[in-house]
């Protein structure tokens, strides 16, 4: 640090106005000015953390000691709002912090300004807060700061404020205490880089976001980096610099530009901070960042922010979303760890549990939006205790104080109804394992098991049980020895830096050994013994069981905790690159360091709902309206200045159309559309007699008076309420005449325009979404660059106007159709399917249309050009249109025309015919839905969905096939299955030729490949070989199901689908499972009483986990109760007497809660009551389901006694024939397994009896 020290004492603290631009020389950077005043030599934050906890990248992981060490995964929340206020979710009406900081000090002096924002931070995250973070297990957390955080202004300077880091190092230092590493995060830069709220400075018109071509500015960002990195280089607690939060100007795409201010930001950090991992952030994809080799950047990790705008509530479009962003990363193979610095889910708990488990099987760090809002929904892990906003203009200095105080400003409840906490205290890693050595490469050692000579993997990323079916040893096989002083030893994954775990719970009765723990409990302990052959066994501390590796397992080689003796199973050889990794016999008999010992950690148990409906795959079946086949689209725009002309159109022929134009006004509002309204209601009403859907297209190219609707458009959106208040406009229309969608014909968007055109969709995407609406976007031909991709992926399809390429020859060739479809499906990427090619039916240059043409000589029908009143004239004739319209039926999802008015009503001259007839040959003509084959069972290779339209179907003698599939040509069929799990697929292939044979055939499972298959080659082309792919469907269901032919050419038959057997391991004991305590304790030394405070509930059956939950409530008023569970006993060995905690009868056993455990909604009979559950899983016998068991709560006070519910006795029989009887199951599924796997099970005489139908179907409306 003296090197940095001695660059503060020549460089000073003062910044020069931004106004001012002097570059001065001796390598000082330009735009900074200095006087004699210099940094306090303030030590950068205490820290839990030591060197060997320092974070650098190594390839796509993070790692400990400088690197080398073990795997760290940043996982955790931001602290937004605390440094960087917003009025959308935090205590201020202001619209951006420069206004609150600015209004502050008018108001009351700068002095009051700081001494009330001081009250604001100090109350708006505390201690608590940490202690809150810890408790869900969060790893990071990523602070958002602005300059303003650092300096302060004097005249027209911007200084470094004496204490400008004191409110840093303090975060710092807290969550260091604790585990949790912090990613420095710069919110703001000077004078804004992108003009929005959350940057602390908005600027209204993107035009005026100037941060990039500003030296200055850019100038006084990098000495704030070099400032802020010089203070934390080398302290462990910092994880990472993140360089600039979104950094596109109004949140637009970021391109070389911005990455040639990231190589300024880099150097400038690497100049003072060596070490650190540097951040560099994307908006919005990958194709937004360049390759880290293009700048020479080591170490640093990519970020991107995942909003799923357009599937706030929609499950599948959020899956697919997120699969679609880990595609792209894995595509991009950039080659550095991923961060997901920002995202959420919205109120989808599904989506959340879906996207966590996503990337935590990726292996990304994460930070989610944010820890705590104003009650702002799911954005927020916690509410603020209050909504009440200062009022910075109006309120007394007195009142802010109160708003802004402990009481008002603190964390309340959990947002979301704890919608967020449980599914990412579920999902978080756990705070960070602190390193008590410097770990290398040498300090790991492998485990291989001897029964199938496998290696022990911690595989995704240490997310699921150890399991050995490894053939060599990467880092995920990989793990490190700890003696502890009591003669055990404990293993820590290298794959996740967590401790070993045997899981003794109430949830699972194999004892899976998981790579889990933060601390060393009894479940993370175990002896190791050396057999007569030289191989080792483990032993676990708590009930002596041996680890073996179960080959029958369903997923062979999961290791459990269950052996009672050593077999071939339980014996185990060890490697390591260096022999002082290898684990000692009888624990080492060395000192080391003892890490902290915890008690052991229990599974969490299911909250008390009826069991949950088991979830069910759907994709979309292509379906047709007797139109054309599949899922082609005729749109057609129908302007409104020629009056009700329903009668004269084709209706037969279209899909769409567009009524054209509702038009915007400058102050974000629609004109008026009444005095057409008879024209949209007449249109509406005929289109959708005959089966076709009606958008209103806004916008257009000019106004009757010449105006430039581009510009009103730019008017119209040049502020967020304006954006708001024009989408709300559109809505109200599509709303009154009841419309089926919006087409956005803003002509076009510029770059300076580009992201408030992207903000004003996104407003209409949401509020189209929410009504079942469509929403699509006129572009041009090619070029349409500020078209952004945000857009293209909210909008359903895309109109291209592929016409007016000039006013000659060039006014609409098939080349531009050609072109135009290679720009927006090639060079943008669009979905084929998304992408509508547009024709025109008019003439240039004199805009006629094809009907004059027509009339003024019919044989103009077949040419493209023609001599009328002396001038030539440019068009689309019948040949041409056909050839564009075969074009768009065998690549994209459509075509589009301007206009439908101008067709000829000749019948054998029309335009529209002639598009429809040359359509219908690729795609068919529809009326039908694509077939749904059963499986387990054969596929008809005719019954395809979809398919390239090359391939052919035929017949050699009793065999149909499909023939002519070239490479990337593909066949699409659509299956169902009744149960998920693994199934095999037989495809009969011939490739006869070996000059022309395809590599390998391709399996996709809804678009996503999941198995390669290599081609054996045939005799012939009509002699079939089999091969079998396996895919796995994780819930039943209907899925996508396409081959794709790879690097050649093959024919393939009938398809064939079996699924494969599933072998279970039968739980050896029939007596509720055993779940340990650390060691014994003493029974309570008073009697068992009675305390009418707590209560037995209910009870309740779950098929997902195949177990029974018990319901009970504790009501506490006094706050006197420290820990609360369950006893349970077997009836036949074990009296009512026996029922306490610590029992001396070994048939009973007692299990104390987690906060997991905790209810949402109360059931207990007193007033406060807390409801928990707990499950117990079946052992599946009939002797099981028939034994008497007994169980009571019971909860511990602080005074060390024992309270209990009484005891009840009952059965699982007695619970299933009740809750059957009852037809209390919420589906249909769980009362027949009630039925199936329990009732009938004990009496197979037992009667079954229909569900109750009646109390989940809708009745019919009169």
């Amino acid at each position: 640090m003296e090197g940095n020290m001695t660059y503060f004492k020549k460089m000073g603290r003062r910044v020069l106005a931004m106004t001012m631009a002097v570059c001065l020389s001796l390598g000082l950077i330009c735009g900074i000015s200095f006087v004699g005043n210099t940094v306090k030599e303030v030590k950068a934050a205490d820290t839990g953390f030591t060197k060997n906890d320092f974070l650098k990248c190594n390839g796509t992981y993070i790692k400990n000691n400088y690197g080398k060490g073990s795997n760290v995964y940043l996982r955790g929340t931001n602290a937004g709002g605390v440094f960087v206020q917003e009025s959308w979710m935090n205590a201020t009406n202001a619209g951006d912090y420069k206004t609150t900081m600015a209004t502050l000090k008018n108001r009351f002096g700068e002095s009051t300004m700081y001494n009330l924002l001081d009250l604001y931070e100090s109350n708006y995250w505390t201690e608590a807060d940490f202690d809150n973070c810890k408790n869900l297990g969060m790893s990071v957390i990523r602070v958002p700061f602005t300059y303003m955080n650092l300096y302060r202004q004097s005249g027209n300077s911007w200084v470094l404020k004496d204490n400008a880091f004191s409110r840093l190092d303090w975060f710092v230092e807290q969550a260091s205490k604790r585990g949790i590493y912090v990613i420095l995060d710069l919110h703001g830069a000077f004078g804004s880089q992108n003009g929005q709220d959350h940057s602390g400075e908005v600027i209204d018109n993107v035009s005026d976001v100037t941060f990039f071509s500003n030296d200055t500015l850019k100038n006084q960002t990098l000495e704030l980096w070099k400032v802020v990195a010089a203070r934390y280089a080398g302290n462990p607690a910092v994880a990472a610099y993140d360089t600039l939060n979104e950094p596109g100007e109004k949140a637009g795409t970021t391109n070389s530009k911005h990455w040639a201010f990231y190589n300024q930001m880099y150097n400038a950090i690497r100049s003072v901070d060596p070490d650190h991992i540097i951040i560099m952030e994307s908006c919005w994809g990958t194709s937004n960042l360049p390759n880290p080799s293009t700048y020479g950047w080591t170490n640093v990790m990519y970020e991107y922010h995942h909003y799923p705008w357009d599937y706030q509530s929609d499950l599948s479009g959020q899956k697919n979303a997120v699969d679609n962003l880990v595609n792209s990363v894995n595509n991009a193979n950039y080659g550095v760890p991923t961060y997901i610095g920002e995202f959420t889910c919205f109120d989808l708990q599904d989506g959340w549990t879906y996207e966590l488990d996503k990337f935590n099987k990726e292996g990304w760090h994460y930070t989610s939006w944010s820890y705590k809002t104003t009650n702002s929904g799911s954005w927020g892990i916690y509410k603020e205790k209050t909504t009440d906003k200062v009022d910075i203009w109006n309120d007394s200095e007195a009142t802010i104080r109160t708003k802004w105080g402990a009481a008002s400003l603190g964390t309340g409840d959990k947002g979301s109804n704890g919608l967020v906490y449980n599914v990412m205290k579920v999902a978080l890693p756990g705070t960070v394992v602190m390193a008590d050595t410097a770990l290398t490469d040498d300090s790991y050692f492998s485990i291989k098991t001897n029964i199938n000579g496998k290696y022990v993997c911690a595989e995704n990323y240490g997310t699921t049980a150890l399991i050995s079916d490894r053939t060599s040893a990467g880092e995920w096989e990989q793990f490190r020895v700890v003696y502890n002083s009591d003669g055990t030893v404990s293993f820590q994954s290298r794959a996740n830096n967590k401790y070993l775990c045997a899981v003794f719970d109430d949830t699972d009765t194999e004892n899976p050994i998981l790579p889990r723990s933060n601390n060393i409990g009894t479940w993370e302990k175990f002896y190791v013994e050396q057999n007569n052959d030289g191989t080792y066994s483990l032993r676990t501390y708590v009930n002596n069981y041996y680890v073996q590796a179960d080959i029958n397992d369903t997923n062979a080689g999961i290791l459990h905790a269950i052996g009672t003796s050593v077999g071939t199973w339980e014996k185990l050889t060890f490697e390591a690159k260096n022999s002082a990794a290898l684990p000692k016999v009888n624990g080492g008999q060395q000192e080391t360091t003892q890490p902290s010992t915890e008690a052991p950690t229990q599974a969490p148990t299911q909250k008390p709902t009826e069991t949950p409906t088991e979830e069910e795959a759907s994709v979309d079946i292509p379906t047709t309206s007797g139109k054309y086949g599949k899922n082609f689209k005729a749109v057609a725009y129908y302007p409104n200045w020629y009056g009700d002309f329903t009668s004269k159109v084709q209706w037969d022929k279209l899909t769409h159309v567009n009524y054209s134009f509702a038009l915007p006004n400058d102050n974000g509002t629609i004109d008026s559309v009444s005095g057409s309204a008879s024209v949209i209601n007449s249109l509406i009403s005929v289109a959708h007699a005959n089966d076709v859907k009606v958008n209103v297209a806004v916008g257009g190219w000019s106004y009757s008076d010449g105006r430039e609707c581009a510009r009103v458009f730019e008017n119209a959106t040049n502020t967020d309420a304006k954006r708001q208040s024009l989408a709300n406009a559109i809505l109200a229309i599509v709303d009154q005449y009841g419309f089926d969608g919006v087409d956005i014909d803003w002509e076009y968007p510029t770059a300076s325009s580009a992201s408030q055109f992207t903000s004003f969709m996104r407003y209409l995407r949401t509020g189209l979404t929410s009504r079942g609406k469509v929403l699509t976007s006129a572009v041009q031909a090619t070029g349409g660059t500020y078209q952004t991709d945000e857009v293209l992926q909210m909008v359903d399809w895309i109109n291209v106007m592929a016409y007016d390429g000039d006013a000659g020859s060039g006014h609409s060739p098939y080349s531009l159709i050609v072109n135009s479809y290679n720009y927006w499906h090639g060079t943008r990427g669009m979905d084929a399917s998304k992408v509508v090619l547009g024709v025109p039916f008019y003439e240039r240059p004199n805009w006629a249309s094809y009907a004059d043409i027509v009339n003024a000589n019919s044989a103009n029908a077949y040419n493209d050009s023609a001599v009328i009143n002396g001038t030539t004239v440019y068009y689309n004739g019948i040949n041409t249109m056909s050839q564009k319209a075969k074009f768009a039926a065998e690549n994209a999802g459509g075509i589009m025309i301007w206009e439908i008015s101008q067709d000829t009503t000749n019948s054998n001259l029309s335009l529209m015919n002639a598009i429809y007839n040359s359509a219908t040959a690729v795609v068919g003509k529809g009326g039908t839905t694509a077939t749904v084959t059963d499986i387990p069972g054969t596929i008809s290779i005719d019954s395809y969905g979809d398919k390239t339209s090359g391939i052919t179907i035929n017949t050699e003698g009793n065999v149909k096939y499909a023939g002519n599939l070239v490479n990337n040509s593909y066949l699409d069929y659509y299956i169902k299955a009744a149960q998920k799990g693994t199934y095999t697929i037989n495809l009969p292939l011939a490739a006869g030729d070996a000059q022309y044979n395809a590599k390998n055939i391709i399996v996709k499972l809804n678009d996503t490949v999941v198995a390669t298959v290599p081609i054996t080659a045939s005799s012939s082309w009509t002699t079939f070989v089999n091969h079998t792919a396996d895919i796995t469907l994780p819930a039943k269901g209907t899925y996508k199901l396409s081959i794709v032919a790879d690097s050649g050419a093959c024919n393939v038959a009938d398809l064939t689908v079996s699924k494969k057997a599933e072998e279970t391991t039968v739980p050896v004991t029939e007596k509720p499972t055993e779940a340990p305590t650390e060691k014994p304790t003493e029974a309570p030394t008073q009697a068992p009483e009675d305390d009418f405070t707590i209560e037995i509930n209910g009870y309740q059956i779950s098929t997902t986990v195949e177990g029974h939950r018990v319901v009970y409530s504790v009501a506490d008023p006094n706050d006197e109760v420290v820990s609360s569970g369950l006893v349970y006993g077997l009836s036949d060995y074990a009296t009512a007497a026996d029922m306490v905690v610590n029992s001396s009868n070994s048939s009973v056993k007692s299990y104390q809660s987690t906060e997991a455990g905790k209810c949402p909604i109360s059931y207990s009979t007193f007033e406060g009551g807390q409801s928990y559950t707990m499950t117990m899983q079946f052992v599946n016998t009939e002797k099981y389901f028939s034994d008497k068991m007994m169980v009571r709560a019971y909860a511990q006070l602080k005074n060390g006694k024992y309270v209990y519910s009484d005891v009840k006795t009952y059965t699982i029989y007695s619970i299933a024939d009740t809750l059957y009887q009852g037809r209390k199951m919420n589906t249909f599924s769980g009362h027949s397994y009630l039925y199936d796997k329990i009732l009938k099970v004990v009496n197979s005489n037992y009667k079954e009896i229909d569900y109750n139908w009646n109390d989940i179907v809708v009745k019919p409306w009169k």
